[in-house]
């Protein structure tokens, strides 16, 4: 099998290795194999079950650590400068067309291309995520769990 198949493989292989009947000779080879049995399971399956691993193959090297350790990665990350980026990048573009100029300021070039970023706005927009977002992200850490990469 291949990827999600080749774990279906080797799941259903481990069943008809291990019926009690011994009726069946169970060879399983899987490309590309996710990380579907524990590290004792795999290691007991190693003489009738062979995965194939591309060299930049990231579903084989996937468990249950490295997804936590994304999602640990994902929390601590701060975002946050490109989503005032974003925005400054939005309020530009709404300036081009804007009729409030009181709400905006140039920086003295009166070109729609150069035009500085509504104040109001992005002052507002800068305090929020400062006051309300960054305090959300968690604090970087060194803490990860170790991965184990399964034969």
């Amino acid at each position: 099998g291949h990827s999600l198949g080749a774990g279906a493989a080797a799941i259903a292989g481990i069943e008809l290795h291990n019926d009690e009947r011994g009726c069946f000779n169970v060879e399983v080879v899987g490309f590309g194999c996710p990380a579907v049995l524990s590290k004792d399971l795999s290691e007991g399956t190693k003489s009738y079950v062979t995965t194939v691993v591309a060299d930049s193959d990231m579903i084989p090297r996937t468990s249950g650590e490295t997804i936590d350790n994304c999602v640990l990665d994902i929390l601590e990350y701060d975002w946050t400068p490109f989503v005032k980026r974003d925005i400054e990048d939005a309020l530009r573009e709404v300036r081009k067309g804007a009729l409030f100029g009181f709400l905006f300021w140039d920086d003295g070039t009166k070109s729609a291309e150069t035009v500085a970023v509504p104040r109001i706005m992005q002052t507002f927009v800068d305090e929020a995520i400062d006051r309300y977002v960054k305090p959300g992200i968690r604090t970087k850490s060194n803490r990860r769990l170790d991965t184990v990469l399964h034969p």
